[in-house]
């Protein structure tokens, strides 16, 4: 979380810069804004994901768009409201707002981003699963019908369930037809 850190340090520094020039008590409360918005902008996209997977429907997308957006902007008024205190000026408090709002668009861009790398490293494990599957298989004793015993060793199918190719075909170790 060391970069969180330094990402919270650099907004609250600019924030400092912009806003806390001649002001002796002003707390900067925008870098906590930024790291709380990434957070809920990450938990929202996935869920999201989730939903556009699980789901066929339009309306319960849209439900949780909503009530997502809604969490997102509570989180962000209550987050604004504490830097608002330490501002002077309504000209001061309407640039601080959209500074905000600015630092809120970056932290929802760096969200879409991390969701989209990790739908990536996923398709791309589930990619990797199939074109290597897994070599190593358990090693097999198949006593047939006919009185031979054949040792034959797993492999996995596409799916990643365990198969014997014995003399006789294929058989799944696991179904209680073939186990002792």
């Amino acid at each position: 979380m060391k970069i969180l850190n330094k990402m919270e340090s650099w907004v609250n520094k600019l924030d400092t810069k912009l806003f806390g020039k001649k002001e002796e008590n002003y707390q900067p409360y925008a870098g906590k804004c930024f790291i709380h918005i990434l957070f809920a902008a990450l938990i929202a996209g996935i869920i999201l994901a989730i939903t556009q997977i699980f789901t066929t429907g339009k309306d319960t997308e849209e439900t949780v768009e909503t009530i997502a957006g809604l969490v997102i902007l509570v989180i962000m008024i209550r987050d604004v409201r504490r830097g608002l205190k330490s501002v002077t000026g309504i000209g001061k408090k309407i640039g601080y707002v959209f500074f905000n709002l600015f630092i809120t668009m970056i932290a929802f861009q760096l969200a879409m981003y991390a969701i989209f790398l990790l739908m990536f490293l996923i398709v791309g494990w589930i990619i990797l699963a199939i074109i290597f599957p897994d070599k190593g298989g358990n090693l097999y004793e198949v006593h047939h019908a006919d009185g031979t015993i054949e040792k034959v060793k797993s492999t996995r199918g596409l799916m990643g369930e365990e198969i014997l190719n014995t003399k006789y075909g294929s058989i799944n170790p696991n179904d209680p037809e073939y186990k002792e």
